[in-house]
């Protein structure tokens, strides 16, 4: 059975690295989708709310059609919300085996790698996305990842 493999971590968690070195190390088995690349691609980078839903609905597609064409597919997205998951895993419930890997890498790790991209998300971004996901306090999991 196919797989869909989703990542879960915060900005510069190493999602995106992983990924690529996974397809240069088997070519031709995976397909890799990410939401930022096709928001680059088709909006400037525009975050917006119209702008979303239009990215989500290319995400789908390209997930389906690499499933079709007989590919493993590979989700690199921060995936932080569980929606995003419970999607997904509706979506290719008769098609695909779905895996999630996490990767859980310090606040402070993730902030200093951020700073040093071509286009940083920023500290401010990276920390409420750790408020809002992983940690609401003193450890207790909120919404996403523990």
């Amino acid at each position: 059975m196919a797989q869909v493999i989703i990542t879960k971590g915060l900005p510069s968690s190493g999602k995106t690295t992983w990924a690529r070195s996974v397809l240069a190390a088997e070519p031709g088995r995976y397909k890799r989708v990410n939401k930022d690349e096709l928001r680059a691609m088709l909006d400037s980078s525009r975050h917006s709310k119209d702008n979303e839903a239009f990215i989500e609905a290319v995400r789908d597609h390209l997930i389906l059609a690499a499933l079709a064409a007989g590919k493993d597919v590979i989700v690199d997205d921060t995936n932080l919300d569980s929606r995003h998951e419970t999607h997904i895993r509706r979506m290719v419930e008769d098609r695909a085996e779905v895996v999630v890997k996490v990767f859980d890498v310090g606040l402070d790790e993730c902030i200093e790698r951020d700073r040093a991209r071509v286009a940083p998300v920023g500290e401010r971004v990276i920390r409420q996305m750790h408020r809002d996901y992983i940690f609401f306090s003193a450890g207790e999991a909120r919404g996403g990842i523990a």
